[in-house]
């Protein structure tokens, strides 16, 4: 659950994604996504980027990694990997943006024990939009993940499992 501007976004197990007005606590929009959703979502605020790019970021237990329009809910890309062990429980992390960039990108680990890097903005992408050319990296950890990456710190992803704790990005 994230809060800015006057709104709280949740997203559940039954695969729905809200809006409520943070005063009244009344809906302002639900998304549902085709499965359920294990992690957090994650909240782009980057005031450098315009408001229409920053979205909302949520994972589901298929393995599809959604960018969430915060005012209307609307899906404005998915990266969707092969099969479902693939499942996404983790809360993606995004990542700072460079100095003079305006892309930043997210971070996150699936069941098949894969963590992975990829764009957070799609130029010109729709909500059928796949994103699988849009990867910049992925690591092999050979572990499920059940934990979110926690940070990053001087360049490192801090990722706790039984093999890694800090990786370079």
């Amino acid at each position: 659950m994230v809060a800015i501007g006057g709104a709280v976004y949740v997203a559940g197990m039954d695969g729905r994604v809200t809006s409520l007005d943070a005063l009244t606590g009344k809906r302002r929009w639900a998304s549902t996504k085709e499965a359920s959703i294990s992690g957090a979502v994650v909240l782009d605020c980057n005031p450098s980027v315009p408001t229409s790019r920053r979205h909302l970021y949520v994972g589901n237990n298929v393995g599809t990694l959604y960018a969430v329009d915060r005012d209307s809910g609307a899906t404005r890309w998915t990266f969707r990997q092969a099969s479902s062990k693939h499942a996404i429980f983790s809360t993606p992390l995004l990542l700072p943006y460079s100095a003079g960039d305006t892309n930043a990108s997210l971070v996150y680990g699936n069941l098949n024990g894969d963590l992975l890097r990829v764009n957070a903005y799609f130029a010109g992408a729709g909500p059928d939009h796949q994103a699988s050319s849009n990867t910049l990296w992925r690591l092999a950890l050979r572990l499920a993940t059940f934990s979110s990456p926690s940070g990053s710190v001087s360049g490192f992803i801090l990722h706790f499992s039984a093999k890694h704790t800090m990786l370079p990005y």
